[in-house]
């Protein structure tokens, strides 16, 4: 199937929602036809431009004329569109299922640079469409900056961060891979739930930890490390609530999220990588699984001066084993240069044999190197991505 984007405009809803700005002043119009994969076709492209003028004393009889001026611009660009693509069609021996009208925005950067939003994940920079995930990684660190300012960045783009009492560090793969499969699970899947799901998933997780903090009165900080591509709505919907840290062109991050047999070894990475620009807290947290703390989240268990994390013991285990309860933890900033140093041995021990489940390295191996407090209850909630049922820890 082929869809054929057309026409385009600025100032969509979700635009004036999140970005404030000026100096748009003109109508961009563009069109690129997008194939079944929703990639630009960058061979063949039509955009045009014309101003927009409404003097505070305009009539309104002339400001019908004008509004009927604009429609006629846009009909006769459309008109314009309909025949490229006819014409791309008949010499290339194919048809378009359908056309969609497609709107985008206008970012003006300085005065001689400017990109525009054409869809939820591509941009047009000098009139050539780029999918964001694709995009060299300078004119992506442009977009992010401009769209978002620092609530979304680029791992590689990321500087030393300033001091908060508590951090949370959430491992985030919204959309995983289908055909890169987990080895320690007897199932042929990395999780039961539909990409949108864990979106809504994480987005829940974000929201509650933000109102738990609000409601403990705490200094905290939410950090999502992302391993896969966001939409920029999401992102907009998600940095409301926290920062987002992207590792999907992280190599060796993209490399864990997507196509590691242990999903776990992107969870230590990339909590590995941001102690070494997060170093100023009093309580580190990692949180992840997409599980969320209700109301009345007991906080002040995690608050210890050892690590805080629940031992299910051996009877309760699937193991027969004592092991670590990994969906949410506590260090101390006073043992979290241990803690680091544990996460880069853990990596290198799942490198060597990725069907270890880290529930019980964790248990075996961090009480030899520090203590732990026992916590009998996580105190969260959530849904196993596995096996998909809901689960209070």
């Amino acid at each position: 199937m082929r869809t054929a984007i057309g026409l385009g405009g600025h100032y969509s809803d979700w635009w004036k929602k999140n970005w404030q700005g000026g100096g748009i002043d003109g109508i961009d119009l563009f069109m690129c036809p997008y194939d079944a994969t929703h990639l630009p076709h960058k061979d063949l492209q039509l955009a045009t431009r014309y101003s927009v003028v409404r003097p505070r004393n305009m009539s309104d009889l002339e400001e019908v004329h004008e509004m009927k001026k604009q429609e006629a611009m846009k009909d006769s660009f459309k008109h314009k569109c309909m025949k490229l693509i006819n014409e791309h069609e008949r010499d290339n021996g194919f048809t378009y299922d359908n056309y969609i009208l497609a709107r985008f925005d206008t970012v003006y950067i300085n005065a001689s640079d400017r990109f525009h939003v054409i869809s939820d994940d591509a941009v047009l920079f000098d009139m050539h469409p780029e999918v964001l995930a694709d995009m060299d990684m300078t004119k992506r660190g442009k977009v992010l900056r401009t769209l978002f300012g620092d609530k979304v960045q680029d791992y590689a783009n990321l500087v030393h961060q300033p001091a908060h009492e508590i951090v949370f560090f959430i491992p985030s793969v919204v959309r995983v891979s289908r055909t890169n499969l987990l080895n320690y699970y007897t199932f042929n899947r990395r999780t039961i739930f539909s990409d949108r799901e864990r979106y809504e998933q994480t987005l829940e997780q974000v929201k509650s930890l933000k109102s738990m903090a609000r409601e403990k009165g705490v200094d905290a900080k939410i950090y999502l490390l992302e391993g896969s591509s966001l939409t920029f709505s999401e992102m907009a919907e998600l940095s409301e609530y926290c920062d987002i840290v992207l590792f999907n062109r992280d190599r060796i991050g993209d490399y864990h999220a997507n196509k590691n047999k242990n999903k776990a070894l992107y969870e230590l990475y990339v909590v590995d990588k941001m102690l070494e620009l997060v170093q100023r807290f009093s309580w580190c947290f990692k949180a992840g699984g997409r599980y969320s703390v209700p109301k009345g989240f007991n906080l002040a268990q995690y608050l210890a001066p050892e690590i805080a994390m629940k031992i299910i013991p051996a009877e309760l285990s699937f193991s027969g084993k004592p092991i670590a309860e990994c969906v949410i933890y506590s260090v101390p900033r006073s043992v979290a240069g241990v803690y680091q140093q544990f996460l880069q041995d853990m990596m290198k021990l799942l490198t060597y044999d990725p069907s270890i489940a880290i529930e019980n390295v964790f248990h075996d191996e961090l009480l030899k190197v520090t203590t732990i407090k026992r916590l009998k209850t996580c105190d969260v909630l959530g849904s196993d991505g596995i096996y998909g049922c809901h689960k209070v820890l």
